[in-house]
């Protein structure tokens, strides 16, 4: 009787080391899976930290931030006349759009 009950005791530890390594097994996959997708943002935020940076070198020269403002909002600055060109398709589909 007693070495059933030693038996017993000794099965009953053995399914809760096996349970308890089991969790623990399954928590350490799961962090693991976390850390390979957090390492991907870091990395794809480094290589977008790094164009920002060479941007910001560019526009830091104020003769490329003058193009950029020309280029992209029609700054001009006092004096200059601004000619916007518009592309021949475009021209025609405007065209022939506002006839009646």
């Amino acid at each position: 009787m007693k070495g059933m009950m030693l038996l017993m005791g000794v099965s009953i530890v053995l399914v809760l080391v096996a349970y308890g390594s089991f969790r623990v097994w399954h928590k350490s996959n799961a962090a693991q899976n976390i850390l390979l997708e957090a390492t991907g943002e870091l990395e794809t935020l480094r290589i977008e930290k790094a164009k920002l940076m060479g941007d910001l070198q560019y526009l830091l020269v104020p003769e490329n931030l003058e193009k950029e403002l020309k280029a992209r909002f029609h700054f001009k600055r006092p004096g200059e006349k601004l000619i916007i060109l518009v592309p021949e398709e475009r021209r025609a589909t405007t065209t022939s759009s506002t006839l009646p």
